[in-house]
């Protein structure tokens, strides 16, 4: 507000924080070295941030988080500043939180066998802010469970097919979803052998050499 009732113009800034940077120094040592350099705190304009502010002070755009000398900052200070056009000035400084969504881990699920027991311990995701995550499935053959503490997925599948699963990953704001296959191969019986007729001499040890089962699933 401005108590002269004149019209404002709004400017809005963001803080890359205090950091240090890797230089290489020929002037140091023989052959010239890697020195590490405090950088100082630097306000640049909010579109670093994805953010801008329109004529009327509202703010807009995709929050993101700020990169400088191979630094990512996803805590940092914005501030907004309105003029008048007598050039005096005023501004509000708040801090900003940048959340980024979890990354999805890349999952491979072997084949499973029905009516035979199945566990797979499915990978993490990850988070850049650092923030406790969630794990889920939708989807499971039936027969099989999830253990959301471990991320195992065990039980034994019933139902032969392949089932296309979503693992996801939540932050409590955002949720990352991956897509994988799990095949359940379908149990087949033992194939018998054909077996002739046998003979033997009354009261005689016997011998049978009998052909083997087979098993399409090779089973043992």
């Amino acid at each position: 507000t401005d108590a002269n009732g004149d019209s404002l113009t709004y400017a809005l800034w963001v803080e890359i924080p205090a950091h240090t940077r890797w230089v290489w120094m020929p002037q140091v040592g023989e052959n010239g070295e890697m020195v590490e350099q405090n950088v100082a705190a630097q306000w640049v304009s909010g579109s670093n941030a994805g953010l801008s502010i329109a004529s009327n002070g509202a703010i807009s755009g995709n929050l993101g988080a700020l990169s400088a000398n191979s630094n990512t900052f996803y805590t940092y200070r914005a501030k907004i500043v309105a003029s008048d056009p007598a050039g005096a000035s005023a501004e509000a400084v708040f801090n900003v939180s940048a959340n980024v969504a979890p990354s999805a881990p890349s999952v491979t699920a072997p084949l499973a066998r029905q009516h035979l027991p199945y566990s797979l311990v499915l990978p993490a995701f990850s988070d850049a802010n650092g923030d406790a995550l969630t794990h889920g499935v939708v989807n499971l053959p039936p027969g099989l469970g999830f253990n959301a503490s471990t991320r195992t997925i065990s039980g034994t599948p019933t139902v032969d097919g392949g089932w296309v699963i979503a693992y996801s990953g939540s932050d409590g704001q955002v949720l990352t979803t991956v897509y994988f296959t799990l095949t359940v191969e379908a149990n087949a019986a033992p194939v018998a052998p054909s077996v002739g007729t046998q003979s033997g001499a009354t009261g005689a040890m016997v011998y049978l050499a009998l052909p083997a089962f087979t098993d399409a699933n090779f089973d043992v």
